[in-house]
């Protein structure tokens, strides 16, 4: 579901990719990240692995101006599962190192 578009030592840019109907694996997110999202996300069940919580997710940006963006911290595993007839689609770009007011000093 997540495809490697780019990566470097400070971002991984992935694309997701959920069918209607399908869900996920298991899987975690080690690093804080902006989402872009280029569709209106369908409805889904997120359920965390460690507790086995599911919440249940509406419709994202039905009516919203798109492209859309918001920010996530580092995720403990869980498992996505589209339940819309629709496909969810977006890209992540995650933040592998986060230099803040460092990133202007000279090596």
């Amino acid at each position: 579901n997540h495809t490697v578009l780019f990566e470097n030592g400070h971002i991984r840019l992935l694309e997701v990719t959920i069918r209607a109907g399908e869900k996920e694996n298991f899987h975690g997110h080690q690093y804080p990240s902006v989402f872009a999202f280029d569709a209106v996300q369908p409805r889904g069940q997120d359920t965390l692995m460690d507790t086995g919580v599911t919440r249940d997710i509406g419709r994202m940006y039905e009516n919203a101006e798109l492209p859309a963006c918001l920010t996530m911290g580092v995720q403990a595993p869980h498992a996505f599962h589209v339940v819309d007839s629709f496909q969810q689609h977006f890209y992540r770009l995650e933040f592998k190192k986060v230099d803040g007011k460092d990133i202007f000093k000279q090596p």
